[in-house]
Formats: structure tokens, sequence, C-alpha cells
């Protein structure tokens, strides 16, 4: 009986130390849940705070969008008003150019042909005198050599 009731403690002790070898197991397993439920609160307050900019981002953008499709529509607009209201006075502006070009190339032809010309009449203004010079000399010779007389006494 002794060797039974030996034989009943060591199984009773075995079963402690397999339940106490349980319930270091279960502690353990309620530290990593309790672990692994804090991560998780902290994870699930992390992708709240994501999920609650992604949607403030989104909002955003689509003002943003709609913002800038407002202010290329209104662009288009300004180009068209402009183009309407300006291209016509701009095509008479370029008009009114191509016409004072087309003045100015004659008033420059007109003035190139003046300077050629007045390089010419001082050119035949230069030999007239030249010659009225040579035509004053031969004449004043044609006297004293027709009267030598008169010019060697009243000298």
């Amino acid at each position: 009986m002794l060797k039974k009731a030996r034989q009943l403690n060591n199984e009773v002790l075995g079963e402690r130390i397999g339940m106490e070898k349980a319930r270091i197991r279960q502690g353990e397993v309620t530290d990593d849940v309790e672990r692994l439920e804090r991560e998780r609160v902290v994870a699930q307050g992390l992708l709240d705070a994501a999920e609650h900019a992604d949607t403030v981002v989104k909002y955003e953008l689509q003002e943003l969008t709609s913002e800038h499709q407002e202010l290329v529509d209104q662009l288009a607009a300004m180009h068209a008003e402009n183009e309407r209201e300006v291209a016509p006075e701009l095509e008479r502006l370029r008009t009114v150019l191509e016409g004072i070009e087309g003045e100015s190339e004659d008033i420059t032809m007109a003035m190139e042909r003046d300077k050629t010309r007045q390089t010419e009449l001082a050119e035949i203004y230069r030999n007239l005198e030249t010659n009225e010079k040579a035509l004053e000399r031969e004449q004043a010779e044609a006297k004293v050599s027709a009267h030598p007389d008169h010019f060697l006494t009243t000298s």
C-alpha cells in the first residue's frame, strides 16, 4: 500500500507539475493575447487615423480638381473673349503696320535717290565752277591779249 501511495503521490505530483506547466503556458498565452490586443488597439488607432487622413486628402483633392477645372474653363473663356475682342484690332494694326513699312521703304528709296542725285548735282556744280573759272581766265586772257595797252596803262 505504501508503494501504491507513493505511486499515487507521484502521479499526483506529476499532475501538479503538468498543471503548473499548463498554468505557466496559460499565463504566457494570456500575456501574449493581452499584448496582441494592445497592439491591435494601437494598429486600429493608426488605421482609423490613416483612413481619416485619406478621406480628408480625397476631399481636398476633389475640391482642388474642381477648382482647377473652373480655372481652366475661365482661362478658356478669357482666351475666347480676348480673341474675339483683340483679334480684329490686331489685324487692323498689322495692316496699318504693313502700310507704314511700305511707306518707309518708299521713303528710304526716295532718300537714296535724292542722295544720289544730290551727289551728282554737287559733282556737276563743281565741274561748272571749274569750267566757269577756266572760262573767266580765258576771257580775261582774251581781253588782255585783245587790249594789252589798256591793261598796262591803268595798272
